[in-house]
This record gives structure tokens, sequence and C-alpha cells, in this order.
């Protein structure tokens, strides 16, 4: 197995530092991304800085209680003295905080954050110098190691700041020293601590603006990204919504009028560019010709499937055979190479008082019987269109009398979804249907479109649903 050398650790150290940044100092190499990494750091680390700051500060002053445990004063050094100096540096650092308030602060946010160690540092090393406990020794070193955790964890002082001050204070601890008198043992034992503790504090300082430099590069590259996708979003959007403008402006904007019948019809799509279509066509022989289908899947492809259906509708909608209308349509769209695309169809003709039908893949239409109050099912079954296979569709017919209504829809109604992930089924328009069917063909599909909402509550629709309810008049009383 081979051993992991330092020039090893130091390559792999290398390796995971962000690119374009100095292993040492922890700078940007480029002037302006360390300036905004600055301004970031500062933003991000004021607020806690100033809870830091209050904390210490009450910190450094409740340490009085320790000063009243020291076993022994020098004559010329009262409680008093250490009190002033522990209020004169409490006041400094409220005053720091009070001056990170000021926008000129996050300008020198590292000077005045360096000045909060020194200043309870210096007070520290004054208090060693003016009292000596019993054995000869000062007891106050351990706050210098207090002061440490502050200066590297929780002032977010950049590393090389937080460095620098560390040594300073050890080094001013060492001064304050000449002036004790320590044992040799003893003062061995509190700079191991000191030192450790530095070094310790060191390696914390550099892992967190090593962490932080890289967070702020991977968040700035992250915002980037999501710039360029919002770009790419807000492009495609715009794209899908012509596509809907274009493919809404396919459809009908209101049923045509056709003397001896009430047309009604909707269409509600589950994203922009549905998959869904109804059409109408008023032949030359005096009848009406209409469709309604639901290609496979949603989205674009849905929708190129739904434009070439529209073509074909518009230009062989005049021709005699439903049947032919269906089966040319369903090879059309064979050979137009649309893999796995699919469209589900029904194509009617209504007369004076007959419905003629071929079905491709569609749910059976309702046909509400209104001198029987009886509900009909008419068959649409078939191979859906753009199938390889050759079909042969059949056509239906039915006479119509008045009150009759004709109920077609798209699958997206019976296999609609609550949010109890109930379906809503196949039996219920029926039951709608007969509540409904002595109203208009609009009232009709308004009821079922209220129906809609309250069955999905908040759920979101997972199919394109289309409706076309046609219902033959009454004949005018003289």
């Amino acid at each position: 197995m081979r051993s992991i050398s330092v020039s090893d650790s130091y390559y792999r150290l290398m390796r995971l530092l962000p690119e374009g940044i100095n292993p040492f100092t922890l700078e940007f190499s480029s002037p302006g991304t360390e300036k905004r990494f600055r301004i970031d750091y500062t933003n991000r680390s004021l607020p806690i800085v100033r809870i830091a700051m209050m904390v210490g500060a009450l910190q450094y002053l409740l340490f009085f209680i320790l000063d009243l445990m020291i076993e022994q004063l020098p004559e010329s050094v009262g409680i008093v003295d250490l009190l002033i100096i522990r209020t004169v540096v409490f006041m400094v650092i409220v005053a720091i905080t009070v001056l990170s308030f000021q926008d000129f602060f996050k300008r020198y946010f590292q000077f005045f954050v360096s000045l909060v160690p020194i200043t309870a540092g210096i007070g520290v090393v004054i208090m060693i110098m003016l009292v000596q406990n019993s054995s000869g020794y000062d007891e106050y070193y351990v706050g210098v190691m207090i002061i440490f955790f502050y200066i590297h964890v929780l002032l977010r002082m950049r590393f090389i700041y937080a460095t620098l001050v560390g040594w300073f204070l050890i080094l001013m601890y060492f001064l304050a020293l000449d002036f004790s008198t320590t044992p040799q043992g003893l003062l061995l034992n509190s700079t191991f601590f000191l030192i450790s503790t530095q070094l310790c504090g060191m390696f914390a300082s550099y892992s967190l603006e090593y962490y932080a430099r890289l967070v702020f590069v991977q968040s700035r590259d992250l915002e980037e990204r999501r710039k360029q996708v919002k770009v790419q979003y807000d492009f495609k959007a715009n794209e899908l919504n012509n596509l809907r403008e274009i493919q809404r402006s396919l459809l009908p904007s209101t049923p045509p009028c056709f003397p001896g019948f009430e047309i009604a019809a909707s269409l509600k799509t589950t994203t922009e560019v549905g998959g869904d279509f109804y059409d109408f066509f008023l032949n030359k022989s005096g009848s009406l010709t209409f469709s309604i289908g639901d290609a496979t899947g949603h989205g674009a492809k849905a929708g190129v499937m739904v434009t070439a259906i529209k073509v074909l509708f518009v230009s062989m909608a005049n021709t005699k055979s439903l049947t032919s209308f269906v089966s040319q349509a369903s090879k059309i769209i064979a050979k137009t190479g649309l893999k796995k695309l699919y469209m589900s169809l029904a194509v009617g003709r209504l007369s004076v008082n007959k419905l003629d039908v071929v079905g491709a893949g569609m749910p059976p239409a309702l046909l509400w019987r209104a001198s029987e109050k009886v509900i009909e099912k008419i068959s649409l079954n078939g191979m859906p269109l753009g199938s390889p296979a050759e079909y042969r569709y059949h056509l239906t017919s039915v006479e119509l009398l008045p009150g009759d209504v004709l109920f077609f829809m798209s699958d997206g109604l019976p296999e609609l979804f609550n949010e109890q992930r109930e379906m809503y089924g196949y039996e219920s328009p029926l039951h709608l249907l007969k509540q409904y069917a002595g109203l208009s063909a609009a009232s009709i599909l308004a009821a079922v479109e209220r129906e809609i909402l309250n069955f999905k509550g908040d759920e979101q629709l997972h199919d394109d649903i289309s409706l076309i309810v046609i219902k033959k008049l009454m004949p005018a009383s003289n």
C-alpha cells in the first residue's frame, strides 16, 4: 500500500481549491472577483459578528468574577483597577458594534473586527502584568485562548488577519511574562496550550474561509447557470406560447350555428400546448361535419399531431364517406414518420334528424333520449390514427329526436383524478348528463366544467379534456 506523502496531500488540496485562488492568502487572482467576494462575505458575516461581539463584551465584563477569585493582589492593584480595565475593553467592543451599523464599516470590516480581539487581548496582557497569585504565575492565559476562539471562528476574520492577530497576541503575552515570576515549567505549559490553540485556530479559520470562497464560487456559477436557464426557459416559454396561440387559432372561436341544434364545445389543456382537438365544418350539402380527438402525450409533439389533423380535417371534411376520411387520415399520419404518436379521433356528420359517426379509439359518446329518459352509449372503438396496420373503420348511424342530447368527450374526463387519487370514471358522466340534460347545450357544458373543478380540487390536470355537447331542439310551437 503506497503511503501518502506531504507533497501528495498538498497537490490534492490544490485541486480542491477553486480555480484562480492563492492557496496561501486565499485571495482570488481576479481583483473584481475578490472585491465581489469581500462584499458578499461581509454582508453574510455581519449579523453573526454583531452577536458575537456583544456576547464577547458581556463575557469579558462578567469575567470580573474571576478577578475576585484571585488569591492575592499586589498592594498597588485593587479590584477597582481591574474593573476599570474590563469596563474600558467592554466599552470599546460596544463602540465597534455600534459602528458596524454604519456604511463605512463594511469597507474596513476586517480592520474593525480585528480591533476587537486586539483590544481584549491587550486588556488581558495588562492584567497579567499587574496581577500575580500566591504561586507566582498568572491565571489569565486561559482568557487568551478564549479570545483565539473568537478570532478564528466567531468574528469571521479572514485567515490572514486571524493568523496575524493571533500571533500578535501570543507575542504580547510573552512580553507580559517578562514582568512576571512565572516558574519555567508553568510557562512551558501555558505556552504549549496557547500555541496549540493558535495552530488549531489557524486550521479552522483557513477551512472556514476556504469553504466560504468555495460556496461563493459555486453560488456565482449557479447564478450564472440560473440566468442561462431562465433565458432558455423564457425563449422556450415564448415559443410554446406562440405555438399555443397558433393552436388556439386552429380551434373554432365559437361553435357554428346549425339549424335545429344547439352546440357547445370546450378544451382544457395540461400544458401550454395541448394534445386534444375539436373542429366543425359546414358542408355544401347542408350537413355539419365535426371531429373531436386526443393525441398521445402532451406538449409540442402532440401539438404537431393536432396541427396535422386540423389540416387533414379542413381538406377532407367535405368527403362523402366518413370511413374513407378516417382511413385516409390514418395512412397519411403513419407516413409522416411521427414515431409513437397516434391520434384517437371521432368524426361525425350531423343532418336534420340523423348522426353518422366513425370512431378511432375514443371513449363512447353518450346519447340522451329525451322521450325515454335513458342514455345510450355509442361505441367509438377503433384503431387510433397513425397505426401502420390496416384497419377497417365502421360507420354508426343514429336517429335524433327533439330533446336528444349528444355528449362527446376525450378520455381526460373519465380519467380525471382528485386529491385522494380517485378517478372520475366512465359512469359519472352518465349521471351528470341525466341531471342536466334538460338544459341548453351551453348550460350542460358549463355544468360539466363546474363538476371538473369541484371533483379535482387542487389536483392538477394530468390529461387534456375536450368536450362537445349537441342538443336537438324542440320544434317551434305555432
